[in-house]
């Protein structure tokens, strides 16, 4: 392993746990490339780089954490915790997910970390009092809630005046199922998904009971934040010129000669916003102030 596994060089145990629990969630779904311990682990440590990015990305962008509580929804193995507690923020973390949980809260111990709470609860009832938080964050989770629109309201309710709501997830448009890895026709009916992934070997299981399909529309969530007393900034474009301004940090030589050429061009910037506020980009990036 190396030090993307935050908090786990000194705890073994917390990395067995780790690619136990990988190992696990790909033989579930049957994404057999990702069912190899070296490939599994390798795709956890791109996605740990990924969300200590986004958190240097959003102190950046958004507020210093330094002294700020700060609450991820649907925390998963809690990275994001971990990154912001080592940011100096006071900071919590809710899953529905036991197993999860359990990680989360040994890679909190690793680190000695003393101002973090880990809890089990449902988004769509958090057991937290209005007015809490000066950040909200929620990477790719409104796809897993049963109703999006309520999960959004309780977000909106428990970030403080002043305080921003950050969330991020799978555009529908996009012809790609992310959990599965592999191409998607958009807005395809979920029982004919079911009988797609049958077809490809996949176990359908996982997106006939996790997965709200199609995704929710990153217009749907922005009217949502809006209804709800939250000023809008769509992040996507900036978030995206941050992750590619190192050239030599894009692993495919073929997006790097592109960039390349466009930075010659001072076509760059153009170019990239044109291609992420199409509802046809992958993912989308909304951040919300609460007024």
């Amino acid at each position: 392993m190396n030090e993307n596994f935050a908090g786990l060089e000194e705890e073994k145990k917390i990395k067995d746990k780790i690619v136990k629990s990988l190992i696990n969630y790909w033989k579930y779904l049957n994404v057999r490339k990702y069912c190899k311990e070296e490939n599994a682990v390798r795709f956890f440590l791109d996605e740990e780089k990924n969300k200590r990015t986004l958190i240097n990305d959003i102190e950046k962008a958004i507020l210093s954490l330094e002294g700020k509580s700060v609450l991820d929804v649907g925390c998963g193995k809690g990275s994001i915790v971990v990154y912001c507690a080592l940011k100096g923020a006071v900071t919590f973390g809710i899953d529905i997910d036991e197993e999860e949980i359990k990680i989360a809260k040994l890679r909190v111990a690793s680190y000695g970390l003393n101002k973090v709470g880990i809890f089990k609860g449902d988004v769509e009832h958090m057991p937290f009092p209005d007015n809490s938080f000066d950040l909200v964050t929620a990477t790719s989770l409104l796809e897993h809630v049963e109703n999006f629109e309520k999960a959004i309201k309780e977000m909106v309710r428990v970030t403080k005046p002043g305080g921003f709501c950050y969330v991020t997830g799978p555009n529908p448009l996009y012809p790609r199922e992310g959990h599965y890895k592999t191409f998607f026709v958009p807005y395809l009916p979920k029982q004919l998904g079911k009988i797609y992934l049958i077809l490809r070997r996949f176990n359908p299981d996982f997106f006939i009971k996790h997965v709200k399909y199609p995704y929710p529309s990153m217009y749907r969530i922005k009217k949502i934040f809006m209804g709800n007393d939250m000023e809008i900034e769509d992040l996507t474009t900036k978030f995206m010129l941050s992750k590619i301004g190192d050239i030599s940090s894009i692993k495919n030589k073929w997006i790097r000669n592109i960039v390349k050429i466009l930075n010659k061009i001072g076509m760059r910037n153009l170019m990239i916003k044109g291609i992420t506020i199409s509802p046809f980009y992958s993912n989308y990036c909304i951040l919300g102030k609460k007024q």
